[in-house]
């Protein structure tokens, strides 16, 4: 029998690195990777128009309604193939809500080549 202290769940995980899983995911498993702390509620895989995501951002005022935003979006993802259309969508959807959104696609940044950002805020 051994004396030391076990936990059988201790380092478990349920990501690759650099994943966003869940609204201000740390990533724990890589914390020396540059880089890979998000603040993104979540990223949605969108290949197209050279894009490789769609990473969503929302107010900390906002955060109750994250997944509901990220469902929506995921939605937008699957019907719609081009930039121009996504941002239709953004703006149709926060005339109809209580929200205002803002879609940057040219980030000044290396690291977020590739991505698109979609910031919820209260409108």
């Amino acid at each position: 029998m051994s004396t030391r202290n076990r936990h059988p769940r201790r380092g478990l995980g349920h990501e690759t690195p650099g994943s966003v899983d869940y609204p201000f995911d740390a990533d724990p498993h890589s914390p020396n990777a540059a880089g890979l702390v998000s603040d993104s509620a979540c990223a949605i895989p969108w290949v197209t128009d050279g894009f490789q995501a769609i990473q969503v951002f929302v107010d900390p005022a906002l955060r109750d309604r994250a997944r509901e935003l990220c469902e929506v979006v995921t939605m937008w993802a699957d019907a719609h193939r081009d930039l121009d259309a996504l941002a239709t969508a953004a703006v149709d959807y926060s005339d109809s809500e209580d929200v205002s959104a803002s879609v940057f696609d040219n980030p000044p940044d290396d690291l977020s080549a590739g991505t698109v950002a979609i910031a919820f805020t209260i409108g």
